[in-house]
């Protein structure tokens, strides 16, 4: 591994090491340099990423029921998303694990299952 690589590995890891911290320390729902959901603040409806934030502070505390009321949604992509990034990172050396997890089958149904899921958390 060259030089240059190793430095944008450790530059990922802090800026991800930094976020967690960030998450962990402060409560998206009580402060203000948390970014809001363009889609809830413009049409008041909730997008597939609604809730992320808070999700990620309660699973950082432990508070699994909160996290999961906040949006399942991730909850239940979080392992299909690490299996993903993953097969990213090891494209060289694993490219048919690669390919699986980036097939058109695959990221159709994961829209297809975020399309439901805003359609149903939007339900009244």
């Amino acid at each position: 591994m060259n030089a240059r690589r190793l430095i944008v590995i450790a530059l990922i890891a802090a800026a991800l090491l930094g976020g967690v911290a960030a998450y962990w320390w402060w409560d998206p729902a009580d402060t203000i340099f948390f970014p809001r959901c363009p889609v809830k603040v413009v049409t008041g409806l909730d997008c597939p990423g609604c809730g992320a934030q808070r999700c990620l502070h309660a699973l950082l505390h432990g508070r699994w029921a909160e996290a999961w009321h906040y949006n399942a949604l991730l909850l239940l992509m979080a392992p299909l998303l690490a299996l993903m990034a993953a097969a990213e990172l090891m494209r060289n050396r694993y490219p048919r694990f690669q390919r699986a997890m980036t097939s058109t089958p695959l990221l159709v149904a994961i829209l297809i299952a975020m399309l439901l899921w805003t359609i149903l958390r939007n339900l009244p």
